[in-house]
């Protein structure tokens, strides 16, 4: 069996591993950090992935407890899982990931979401070995996740989640990613999707894209992060160095300068020149590029 038939057969669960008795959230606590972050470190693939794995069946366990919701399980960011929430979202998202021997990152995640007095739990399935075609430029379900450590979740309005993650891919690259968590309620109850049609890259390009996937050299570390005081998502430009370079994502660097993107009305989010961006003042920019108003220079005062 090769390497990709070993994380697909892991990431859907078609391999046994050990179960544990019902879990309180505590003790699903320290079972994960019993197994000392084994997906990073063990000797083989298959060991890596199977302690991952597990972390992830013991975590959907404990998770599935009365008073999981009330419970931080802060004591797991020591294990490498990060937890990404936001004081008024009402989901919160474990992530972390098997780094395999070639130095591909497989990742894994749960995502527990809150209505009412109900708690839905939806386990992560890293599809990056069997991703569908326009991946890029899709909605996918929970079972066709782009795997990422998220850190920061951004509220955009009751039913849509901006999430920002890292990736720390492969050998050549690691990714920054941008996208969005969408919440359905009906009669039959709640489900998720990742991708909305939100983001343009510029006033005048009308296309959306449904998320944003930034690669670049594996040495380098590419801010994006949502500044909460001025509503912008601030990224790093990418350029290469290389004559010719900048058609290949290994070869992408920050090159210093940075954009923002501005959430616009009808909900989409623009990128602009950030400095652009620092001179308009107090004022929305709308969809018509002629309304972008710049400040103008206060007069010289007069010489005596």
């Amino acid at each position: 069996m090769n390497i990709n038939s070993v994380i697909v057969c892991f990431l859907f669960g078609l391999l046994p591993f050990r179960l544990k008795a019902q879990q309180t959230p505590e003790k699903t606590q320290r079972s994960i950090l019993a197994l000392e972050g084994a997906w990073l470190w063990a000797d083989t693939d298959s060991a890596r992935l199977a302690s991952a794995q597990e972390a992830q069946t013991l975590l959907l366990e404990g998770l599935g407890q009365k008073g999981s919701w009330d419970f931080d399980f802060d004591s797991l960011r020591t294990s490498t899982i990060a937890i990404a929430s936001h004081s008024k979202a009402p989901f919160r998202v474990f992530t972390w990931n098997a780094v395999l021997l070639d130095k591909r990152f497989v990742h894994f995640g749960i995502l527990q979401y809150k209505k009412g007095s109900e708690l839905y739990n939806f386990p992560l399935f890293d599809s990056a070995q069997s991703l569908p075609e326009a991946w890029d430029d899709s909605e996918l379900s929970p079972s066709e996740w782009i795997g990422a450590l998220y850190y920061q979740v951004v509220p955009l309005n009751k039913t849509d989640w901006m999430v920002l993650g890292f990736d720390g891919h492969n050998i050549n690259s690691n990714r920054s990613i941008v996208d969005v968590i969408h919440f359905e309620t009906d009669e039959n109850g709640t489900d998720l999707s990742f991708g909305r049609a939100l983001f343009r890259e510029s006033l005048e390009d009308p296309s959306r894209a449904t998320r944003m996937v930034f690669e670049y050299h594996k040495s380098a570390r590419m801010l994006l992060r949502f500044e909460e005081s001025e509503k912008w998502l601030v990224v790093d430009n990418l350029g290469s160095p290389i004559e010719g370079g900048n058609s290949n994502p290994y070869l992408q660097f920050p090159t210093g300068d940075y954009s923002a993107y501005q959430e616009q009305k009808g909900g989409s989010w623009v990128r602009f020149d950030l400095e652009t961006l620092r001179f308009v003042k107090d004022k929305e920019v709308e969809n018509d590029p002629e309304n972008l108003e710049l400040p103008q220079p206060e007069p010289e005062s007069a010489q005596d």
